[in-house]
This record gives C-alpha cells, structure tokens and sequence, in this order.
C-alpha cells in the first residue's frame, strides 16, 4: 500500500464519507498548519483517491492562520429521525409545533429530518428541544450517534 493512501485510511477510520454534502468544499493545502485535523482536506484526500469530480478551494485566497472554512474533524452528537417525539403530544397543540418546525425548515427538510433521512444537526436539535419545551415537552429522537458534522 502506498504511503499516501496508508495515512489516508488512518486519518479517515471512522468517517463516513456518505454523509458528505453534495457540494461539499474541499482544500489542497497541504502546507497549511491547520491540514491534519481539517475535514476539508482530509476529504480532499479521500476525493483525490475515490471521486472523479471534487470542488476545490483556492487555498491560495486563504488565510492559514485563521481560515474560515476550517471545519474540525470531531465527532457531534448528531440525531436521525423524530417520529415518536409526538406520540405524548396532546392534539391540540400538535399542529402548532408543526407550524413552528416547518417555518424552520420548510415542510419537505422537516419530513426529511423527522423520517430520518436527514441528520439532525446539534443546532438543530437544540432548536427542536426549545419548540418542544415551549409547549411542556420532550423531545425523543430515534437515534443519536457520534458522527462527524460535515
């Protein structure tokens, strides 16, 4: 196994690249002090072996020292799914906190995130927690894991 490839699978282990946003920027940098623990580049690590088409940051633009489209490779606490969270909801107050999470999202990335075919993000779920909380009630997610937060 080449080196390359050999620090890529190590830097990678635990990743799960499916999760990455369609789009998502990747950098070439490898100079910049912020590369080992940067998912932009550990990503552009994995497209350069795995993808034929990756977008690419113009590193050169970038500030190293403090750059703004560093993201952290760290695992969050990030939820799938919300569909019990209203089986103890009384009625009359079902349609309200509805209202509330479709003004959020929209109705279609509500559906998405409560059917668990979207993550839900820390932010999100706190924003979720509160709508709840307003009305007297908890919110139970289906599932919540440690994954990385693209």
């Amino acid at each position: 196994m080449k080196e390359t490839q050999r620090s890529i699978d190590m830097k990678t282990s635990g990743i799960n690249f499916e999760n990455r946003p369609f789009n998502y920027l990747n950098c070439l940098n490898d100079e910049c002090p912020l590369a080992e623990k940067c998912m932009r580049r550990i990503s552009a690590r994995y497209s350069e072996e795995n993808d034929n088409v990756f977008m690419v940051l113009n590193h050169r633009m970038l500030d190293t020292d403090n750059c703004k489209y560093y993201v952290e490779n760290k695992k969050s606490d990030i939820a799938y799914g919300m569909k019990g969270s209203f089986e103890d909801v009384k009625a009359k107050d079902i349609a309200q906190i509805r209202k509330r999470l479709y003004n959020y999202f929209g109705q279609t990335e509500y559906f998405r995130r409560r059917n668990a075919k979207k993550l839900i993000t820390p932010k999100e779920q706190e924003y979720i927690r509160s709508v709840f909380a307003q009305f007297g009630y908890e919110v139970s997610f289906d599932k919540i894991v440690k994954e990385v937060l693209w």
